[in-house]
């Protein structure tokens, strides 16, 4: 069976579900809903996906594509199928956006890698576009794999590959769907707020015309945060996707976002995931409360797993009377809710939020860390601090050990700017120091995190000095053994660590492996 006779018996609504009753709509017949997404990813190559999706179900009950990999085999972007998703959605007459979205790894890899369009995917990619702009539809990309290092200056190449001005015209996209898992959110990104916003000023850069929206993901996103507010005030008017269900929209409406969009996936839910059959009557209830909601903006997502035509047409009778579908994008703007929000916190603001969510989901990891000894005073006799987060592996600061990584203390949560921090070790009295080891790396044998920017202080009479002679502005040696010219009498000692080179994915900490302190 070749791959467009593969997925044509799905769209032929084989089995499942077609004995449903048609759900009805609401009394009202008033139409509202301005924008409506039909959202394939890459197709199953055939039918074994969908036995061994029903192999995994019977199993465990559950499964999801995800579950597949590495047979990344099964999956393929194919120009006739796709083309053949494209007629579909026309037909079905309740959508104006189509959208390809990245999700799904296939033999030749996403459609995105991190210098752009994926050159063996770039022909498919243009006429998937191309046709479906063909078909009278607004296309979006949800795309993956952005560049490591997301600022304005790094964006504008990767979206020139396929946004820019040496694309055709009816192969760009007119909306670009970009999900905050890939700014880190999965990873509590302290600095997403500036990344967001670099995006969204490289997309303006290379492209004008073309809108952005947001896809949020799940865990804490899933409320309110100050990043959402953040995000409404500095880009008023754009769209903010949610996943799987409508619960979480009276929230973030009471933080004044106006231009929310529900994204369902039929063969989706959170508690459990076939992938291969539709969950009707789940999807008519959700859709029933996107009219309950009169939300103006809605997403069938991942359409190609589990499709059936018949339930399809019986369930999207919900939308049909709500209907008001936008012709361009410029109809779509026009319907954007650009009201100001009532708070307008800063990046910064979202950084500080962040860092304080990362820190209460590590404090059992943190409560059960080792910690320092005590010197003769009765203090711990080693000492970090850092206002970018907090620190790790002070019981190991100055144990002696500097080999493999964690070793010692580091900071957390992971930056994506240069870190500042100090580890110091308290002496208990003052003492004449004869020389002072640092490493101040995340491990001597790799090049991650190496201070670039330290000065070694000491205390003396209640007061922090620098040690003369101790300061490297580009330091790039991993340990330091530095001996004071003149007797010194410290009461402790410390690194001052202002920036480190990152990990060579624009991630930063601050790191000392080993601080050890040779007295008389």
């Amino acid at each position: 069976m070749n791959l467009a006779c593969a997925v044509g018996s799905l769209l032929a609504g084989l089995g499942f579900g077609a004995q449903v009753e048609t759900p009805q709509g609401t009394a009202s017949s008033e139409p509202f809903v301005v924008l409506s997404e039909f959202q394939v990813w890459a197709d199953p190559s055939g039918p074994e996906v969908f036995r061994e999706l029903s192999r995994l179900y019977n199993a465990k009950g559950r499964s999801h594509i995800f579950d597949l990999y590495p047979r990344y085999e099964l999956f393929v972007w194919d120009r006739a199928l796709t083309r053949k998703w494209v007629d579909e959605a026309k037909s079905l007459g309740c959508f104006n956006l189509f959208c390809l979205g990245d999700d799904v790894r296939t033999a030749k890899g996403h459609l995105f890698d991190d210098e752009g369009v994926d050159p063996q995917l770039r022909e498919f990619l243009f006429d998937a576009v191309a046709y479906a702009h063909e078909q009278g539809f607004l296309v979006a990309i949800e795309p993956t794999h952005l560049p490591a290092i997301r600022t304005r200056e790094s964006l504008r190449p990767w979206l020139e590959t396929w946004l820019g001005s040496g694309v055709p015209a009816a192969s760009r996209p007119d909306i670009v769907k970009v999900s905050l898992e890939w700014f880190g959110g999965w990873l509590t990104n302290p600095e997403i707020a500036t990344e967001v916003e670099a995006f969204f000023e490289a997309v303006r850069d290379v492209s004008p015309a073309t809108m952005v929206y947001l896809d949020s993901i799940g865990g804490f996103w899933r409320e309110p945060q100050v990043f959402h507010r953040w995000l409404i005030a500095r880009f008023p008017g754009t769209i903010l996707s949610h996943y799987l269900n409508t619960e979480q929209i009276p929230a973030f409406r009471e933080i004044g976002a106006r231009n929310l969009m529900v994204q369902i996936n039929p063969s989706e839910t959170f508690e459990e995931a076939g992938q291969f059959f539709i969950y009707h009557d789940i999807t008519v209830r959700q859709l029933k409360d996107v009219v309950a909601q009169r939300l103006r903006f809605v997403s069938l997502a991942g359409v190609n797993y589990g499709y059936n035509r018949t339930n399809y047409e019986q369930f999207l009778e919900v939308l049909r009377p709500h209907l008001k579908l936008a012709r361009t994008l410029d109809e779509v703007r026009a319907a954007l809710d650009t009201t100001p929000p009532p708070a307008k916190p800063s990046a910064e603001e979202v950084a500080k939020a962040l860092v304080e969510i990362a820190r209460q989901s590590a404090a059992k990891v943190l409560e059960s860390e080792p910690v320092p000894p005590l010197n003769p005073a009765g203090r711990p006799a080693w000492f970090g601090e850092t206002s970018d987060g907090w620190i790790r592996g002070l019981g190991k600061l100055a144990d002696g050990l500097s080999g493999a990584k964690f070793e010692g203390a580091y900071t957390e949560p992971i930056r994506r700017r240069p870190v500042r921090a100090t580890f110091g070790v308290d002496l208990g009295s003052p003492i004449e120091v004869i020389s002072v080891l640092v490493v101040p790396c995340l491990a001597e044998s790799g090049p991650e995190y190496v201070a670039r920017e330290l000065r070694l202080e000491f205390l003396a009479g209640g007061k922090w000095q620098t040690i003369p002679g101790a300061e490297w502005r580009e330091n790039r040696a991993r340990r330091i053994v530095f001996r004071p010219k003149n007797p010194l009498i410290a009461e402790a000692v410390r690194v001052v660590i202002l920036s480190q080179s990152d990990d060579g994915k624009g991630n930063y900490r601050a790191c000392c492996q080993e601080l050890a302190i040779n007295r008389m």
